[in-house]
């Protein structure tokens, strides 16, 4: 984690936080990226000022902290004008607290936990009282004026849905950094709060009409059931007696927590402020209708006039008289996370503290560049000369996008600019982050944090915001970032559900960021109009690069051949390079070679069609399709074994490809001089000195287009699936690791081809769940025993062995991820099934049984579980040896049933045999 420096006098601070409880004010404090107040007050305060003060960082800005003395309005106002009068240059303050919800939002259900954010504050109890009724004086944007136009706009973003997703994703980060922050310190000291969800079964609302009051033995509540009853308020529902079948149904409760997780809803309206605690359905109804409010709170009127401020609330209760206590830690801490996420799109002003850079001593400039300076680059001066030019001239523009066809060079000009700026410019940083996927942007990250000495405080910071938030900080000093291959736009820049890497790139005035793409809109909404074409070479760039890439330089004697040929691949590096491999491998003329492209098949429509954006050739002449399709031919006629090899891995991922798993039908030697083929074409890069291989991934996607269009991609598929099938390793197999290995190609495989209703698909599958379920990977496992069960049971017989097994497997699988119900379903079945159609004695029957027992263990039937275990046990004794490992395994289980029936004895009786029996058989270390 990077630190910063504290600011230098309260003036700087330009945020405050209010919490009118101290258990709000706890949920913030662990939200604090830096303290500055950790060895005492560093700021102290204006005369008069009776406030204490924390003060701190948080998301991005310098943060003073106030505790309110008590709640309500009137204490709001005072404190705020006294934090006034000390920090004077403060332009947002948020009141982060609990508060009443409304349960029905603009047509949506708001629940326990969700976070209201207001966009006006409506003082509900500040009228005039009528003798028929009280009246409200005025509305807040009209008493007590609006919003400023700075807090407007935040909000206005935030009413969008991609605003308000994004806001939503970054507070549930917060949220969870929150509670593991907390449980890591109630390790340490007693800590009394609990910010953990509480769960659905606490989320109860009743109707506005069904009063909290006791319902049997309480004379005030018998006589009147109007009346006020102090004893009741005091007491819970379940206490004061409160029918839960009353509770009004919401259909959408579970699904707001899929997997156990809760993630706030953001809710933004109108907020009404009062000095009295909202207890009543009916009062709220109809004051929350009359002024479209949204929740009840009891400070935001108070400070609304004396600083610009938000208020961020979480819902603790719904503003009834069926108070809930349980609830208010976790939406203090659900308030808390959302005002970070607030501030982190918060952003600071020219001139602002957070915004300029601090004193301090400079650090050294590191880099993280993958790649090897480029000895044979050559030309491209032009371009070259455009970025020294934005990046450093005059105007220092931050941002610029290189954009052009898959091939002509962008990587390669990046590099060459980035080694440039290090040897022209030494104070720059250089970083390389490549966007292909978004495990290859983490791993970039995680060494561009290595390198900058940044650590994780929590095994839930993310890596790429604590590099982004360094560099856009003052102390990183000056800085190039190479953004390279940002191709796949919603990779890049996200969609409504998931945010792009662009997200985590930094901004600073000391640094600039250099785009690579092939999409032009990418280009576009990163850079704007800074941005540069990179068009093919001239005849005198092409003509040095392929001089320094051919082996025998005399093959270029003859001009006129040489201009033909480098015409023909339309001066494009990438086919310039593949076609200098060729020639050196082969050592045929350049006439040969040319004569190869014009006889050559030249519509690449199929190409096109598969290359869109990030894979798709369009516009000029498609020469690296052109260049590919030659190579194909020529390979074809040459080295079938190679076509083979390259057709396969056509079929499976592009990338870590082992030998071990590529078709061998062939003698070593072959194998060797075929694979030795696919590495001159650069088709396949070699790791290191390791028997694994990289094939380019446009090339992967180029070789599937040219097996469409010779009509033979079926065939291809499915041999590579025969030999799949064949190949991977079975769980009884030792070859774990290899497994591993073989794991994604599968998955890739399978994911092409998961429908092709041929037996070997399915014996993948198997293979494939088997190597999850080892890897204790059940979830995945699940998704392929659902595959093998499902084309079963359309092809078997209900009472087939086959189909049952396969139920078996499945149910096992599911008892495995803990889907008990659904396991306990299919057993049943099986168990059913088999009843019909196998001996009582049938070791198959038997150990179905078992199994369903086992799930009805973990079902807590315990009583069903020791029906069936006994059975079994007593077959078994009927069938098998006393040291049988299966019987021994059923007497286990049996005793283990037992045990959690509280029937001891019984279960020590049947241990101490089983420990008996294993002593005589088994090896005294013997797992």
């Amino acid at each position: 984690m990077a630190f910063q420096e504290p600011p230098t006098e309260r003036r700087s601070f330009r945020v405050a936080i209010i919490c009118a409880l101290p258990r709000e004010a706890d949920a913030v404090n662990l939200l604090f990226d830096q303290f500055w107040d950790d060895e005492g007050d560093l700021y102290g305060r204006a005369d008069g000022d009776t406030n204490t003060y924390i003060t701190g960082r948080i998301g991005g800005h310098d943060v003073v902290l106030a505790v309110l003395p008590s709640m309500g309005t009137n204490s709001a106002a005072a404190a705020t004008a006294s934090l006034r009068s000390s920090y004077t240059g403060l332009k947002l303050a948020i009141l982060v607290g609990i508060c009443g919800g409304v349960p029905r939002i603009a047509n949506f259900d708001a629940y326990l936990g969700d976070v209201v954010v207001s966009k006006a504050i409506i003082q509900y109890d500040y009228g005039r009282q009528y003798p028929s009724h009280f009246a409200v004086k005025n509305t807040v944007e009209d008493s007590l004026g609006r919003a400023n136009k700075d807090i407007r706009s935040l909000l206005a973003v935030f009413e969008t849905e991609l605003m308000r997703e994004r806001l939503q994703a970054d507070a549930s980060k917060h949220l969870k950094h929150l509670q593991e922050a907390a449980r890591e310190a109630s390790k340490k000291k007693r800590r009394q709060a609990n910010y953990q969800y509480p769960g659905t079964k606490e989320d109860k609302l009743y109707p506005a009409t069904y009063a909290h009051r006791h319902r049997k033995w309480c004379s005030v509540c018998a006589d009147d059931p109007d009346a006020f009853c102090e004893s009741a308020s005091r007491a819970s529902c379940a206490e004061a007696g409160c029918d839960s079948a009353h509770l009004t149904v919401r259909e959408r409760l579970e699904e707001v927590v899929p997997g156990g997780d809760f993630r706030p809803e953001v809710f933004i309206g109108r907020i009404g402020s009062g000095n009295t605690v909202m207890k009543s359905g009916g009062d709220r109804d109809q004051i929350a209708a009359q002024h479209s409010l949204i929740a009840f709170e009891m400070e935001g009127a108070g400070a609304w006039d004396e600083v610009p401020c938000i208020v961020v609330k979480g819902i603790c209760d719904y503003a009834d008289s069926h108070k809930n206590k349980v609830w208010q830690d976790f939406a203090a801490a659900t308030a808390a996370a959302v005002a970070k996420a607030i501030l982190r799109r918060y952003a600071a002003h020219d001139g602002d503290p957070s915004s300029t850079q601090k004193t301090g001593k400079a650090r050294e400039p590191c880099y993280y560049i993958p790649f090897a300076k480029n000895i044979r680059f050559t030309g491209r001066a032009t371009v070259l000369n455009a970025l020294e030019d934005v990046f450093f001239g005059q105007e220092q523009t931050q941002r610029m996008a290189l954009v052009g066809l898959g091939g002509i060079g962008k990587t390669q000009i990046a590099l060459r600019f980035a080694y440039q700026v290090k040897e022209k410019r030494p104070e720059y940083s250089i970083f390389w982050l490549p966007v292909l996927s978004d495990e290859g942007a983490e791993r970039a990250y995680a060494e561009i944090a290595k390198k900058l000495g940044l650590q994780k405080r929590s095994e839930d910071d993310d890596v790429k915001g604590l590099v982004c938030q360094h560099l856009s900080s003052a102390e990183a000093g000056k800085w190039l970032l190479i953004v390279d291959n940002a191709d796949d736009q919603e990779l890049f820049l996200g969609s409504i559900d998931k945010p792009g890497l662009e997200e985590y790139l930094p901004q600073s005035e000391k640094g600039m960021i250099l785009l690579t793409t092939r999409s032009r809109q990418v280009a576009g909404e990163f850079a704007q109009y800074e941005v540069i074409d990179v068009e093919q070479m001239d005849k005198k760039e092409a003509m040095n690069l392929l001089r320094t890439s051919l082996a025998q330089k005399q093959l270029l004697q003859d001009e006129a051949v040489t201009i033909e040929l480098l015409t023909y691949l339309a001066f494009l590096p990438l086919a310039i390079t593949q076609a200098a491999a060729y020639l050196n491998q082969t050592r045929a003329p350049l006439r040969t070679y040319l004569s190869l492209l014009q006889n050559a098949e030249n519509d690449t429509r199929v190409l096109e069609r598969e290359f869109r954006d990030n894979t798709r050739y369009r516009g000029s002449q498609n020469a690296v399709g052109t260049t590919w399709i030659v190579s194909f031919r020529q390979i074809q006629k040459s080295d079938q074994l190679a076509v083979k090899l390259l057709s396969f891995m056509s079929c499976i991922e592009p990338k870590a490809i082992p030998q071990s798993i590529l078709p061998d039908d062939a003698e070593p030697y072959d194998l060797e001089l075929a694979v030795g083929t696919l590495c001159s074409y650069s088709f396949l890069v070699r790791r290191g000195q390791s028997n694994v291989f990289d094939m380019h991934s446009l090339v992967h996607v180029a070789m599937r287009g040219w097996l469409k269009k010779q009509e033979l991609e079926r065939q291809v598929t499915y041999d590579a699936t025969c030999h799949l099938a064949s190949r991977f390793p079975t769980s009884n197999d030792a070859h774990h690791d290899v497994r591993r290995e073989y794991l994604p190609h599968a998955m890739r495989l399978l994911s092409r081809n998961s429908r092709n209703n041929v037996d070997e698909t399915y014996r993948l599958f198997e293979k494939v769940g088997d190597s999850f379920e080892t890897d204790r990977r059940f979830k995945e496992a699940v998704k392929c025993f659902e595959e093998v069960c499902w084309w079963k049971q359309g092809l078997l017989s209900e009472k087939d062995h086959d189909r049952l097994a396969s139920e078996h497997t499945l149910a096992s699988a599911y008892l495995d991820d803990r889907r008990i119900k659904d396991a306990i379903k299919i057993f049943e079945h099986v168990v059913k099934v088999e009843k019909e159609t196998l001996d009582e004695k049938d070791h198959d029957r038997l150990v179905s049984e078992h199994e369903l027992a086992r799930a009805y263990l973990n079902d807590r039937r315990i009583k069903d579980a020791i029906k069936i275990f006994e059975h079994v046990v007593e077959v078994e004794k009927e069938t098998l040896d006393e040291e049988d490992h299966s019987r021994l395994a059923s007497e286990q289980a049996l005793a283990s049933a037992y045990l959690n029936d509280r029937r001891i004895k019984d279960a020590i009786k049947i241990f101490e045999h089983v420990v008996k029996v294993r002593k005589e058989t088994l090896d005294e270390k013997d797992h």
